[in-house]
This record gives structure tokens, sequence and C-alpha cells, in this order.
């Protein structure tokens, strides 16, 4: 399928995707505010984290599951045009992506990934992150 914008469009379009403050970014914000564990943002570590959870010693990444590939997921798909392109920068994504995590694992952080489509399941997500931060139910009151 071709593109349906022009390229000047489109290239204003790309321009406005951010990297940081994202809606995903701020749907897990509201959820770890909403289960009162506390957290810094976009820390001074390597691949700068979405979130570090310093109690639990974790370094939190929020993931575009286009951006970085998430497997499985319909919002993945590579576009039809510009093929080598997009598989460049989206394999390099998830190589910097590896680096990252094993700077941090050996820096003495645990990493974890919260994917971009499984923020729709919010409970599932908080059931995850009580269980990352090693915090039960009874300790939420």
């Amino acid at each position: 399928m071709a593109d349906t914008f022009n390229k000047s469009r489109r290239s204003q379009i790309m321009r406005a995707v951010h990297s940081k403050g994202t809606g995903a970014e701020n749907k897990c914000e509201a959820l770890l505010r909403s289960l009162k564990l506390p957290f810094s943002r976009h820390a001074d570590l390597p691949g700068q984290p979405d979130f570090i959870l310093r109690a639990s010693n974790l370094a939190l990444f929020v993931h575009g599951c286009f951006w970085h590939a998430h497997k499985g997921c319909k919002n993945a798909a590579l576009p039809t045009s510009n093929v080598a392109y997009w598989v460049q920068k989206i394999d390099g994504n998830r190589r910097r992506d590896r680096r990252v995590r094993e700077a941090l694992r050996k820096a003495g952080w645990r990493t974890a990934v919260i994917w971009e489509c499984t923020l729709k399941n919010a409970d599932s997500v908080a059931s995850r992150l009580l269980k990352l931060t090693n915090r039960g139910r009874k300790n939420l009151r």
C-alpha cells in the first residue's frame, strides 16, 4: 500500500512524533501514581529509562509497539513503502534496546518493558508492576 500523504506532509507528521511524554508514558505514569509506587522520570542512566523505581531497583521502559517491533502485535506492522529504510530503522531500535538493557543490568538495575498495547488492560499492567516491585495489594492501603 502506497503512502496516502505526500513527502512533505509525511515529514511533518513524523516530526510531530516525540520520544518523551508520549500517551503511553502518560498512561503508565497515571498507573504508577494510582498504585502509589514512587518513581522518577527519565533518570540519567544508560538509555534514559522512562521510569526509575529506586526502591525496587527497577528501570522501566514504555515501548511503542511500532517503533520497537513488538512481536506478534498488529501495531508493529511495517509500512509497505520504503521497506529497506524501515527495516533498518526498527532493527537499529531493537539492537539499541538490547544494548541499553544489558548496560543497565551490568550496572545493577533490573529492567522491564511495558508495551503500549498492553496499557489498554490497566489491571493486567498494574498486576505486573506490583509483582515487579514486590508489592502485594495488601500493602496499598
